[in-house]
């Protein structure tokens, strides 16, 4: 997804010839004002977006180009995509609105399970099973907005990694029990000096995260991360 708003899913033919499958544009979101045309671009620094199976794609639109969303912020959704049909659905909006960007999304390997966050924090796990897709909510409200998140293989664990927070707070690994995607809850969190940008579980609760400089792991029976991992020169 580039910073104007446009989606393109490739995909090889038979012949493996790469070829665009998928092209959408936010159309809604031409000729906004200056100052909400720059919040725009800011949002889609973080854009996210996953593809769910070989030939569905979630992305985040706007939801209101406008600035009348809630609480003054512009308001985002998710949307997925089928290449096939080129089929446009919402996944449920109402029910889980992004009062933000969103900033990260991940899906389990089984694609059932997604879960998304955006800017002002807010998580959401969601069930692909039917849609619209029944949607629950992380109960987040003390922690820094989150830049990462990955299922553990078999989708019963999330792992999510956040910000350091502006007050001076430091960033967070957290995880979480995803087996009910119900009633999601927090198994652990463990701090960390600096924003964390991606991170990784298995499916017996060993975590892994990384700054950007350095990838820490945390077995699932110790608190505190071991040596840095660092790649040769």
């Amino acid at each position: 997804q580039s910073m104007d708003g446009r989606t393109l899913l490739w995909q090889p033919n038979d012949a493996g010839v790469w070829q665009v499958r998928i092209a959408r544009s936010d159309d809604r979101t031409a000729g906004v004002a200056a100052n909400t045309a720059a919040r725009l671009l800011a949002g889609r620094a973080f854009s996210a977006i996953i593809a769910v199976d070989e030939n569905r794609v979630v992305i985040p639109v706007v939801a209101q180009p406008d600035d009348n969303g809630q609480q003054g912020r512009l308001m985002w959704r998710l949307d997925i995509v089928d290449a096939s049909s080129g089929q446009q659905t919402e996944l449920n909006s109402q029910a889980a609105p992004h009062l933000d960007a969103v900033t990260a999304l991940a899906a389990d390997a089984k694609r059932t399970k997604l879960a998304s966050v955006d800017g002002a924090g807010r998580t959401y796990l969601w069930n692909l099973s039917t849609l619209p897709a029944r949607v629950a909510a992380l109960d987040r409200s003390q922690g820094s907005p989150a830049i990462s998140l990955a299922f553990s293989p078999d989708g019963r664990r999330l792992a999510l990694g956040t910000l350091v927070g502006r007050a001076g707070d430091r960033a967070s690994i957290e995880l979480w029990d995803t087996s009910d995607l119900g009633r999601p809850r927090l198994l652990q969190s463990r701090q960390a000096p600096t924003d964390i940008y991606s991170c990784a579980v298995t499916n017996e609760g060993e975590l892994a995260y990384s700054n950007g400089d350095a990838v820490y792991v945390i077995a699932a029976d110790e608190g505190r991360p071991g040596p840095a991992l660092r790649g040769g020169a």
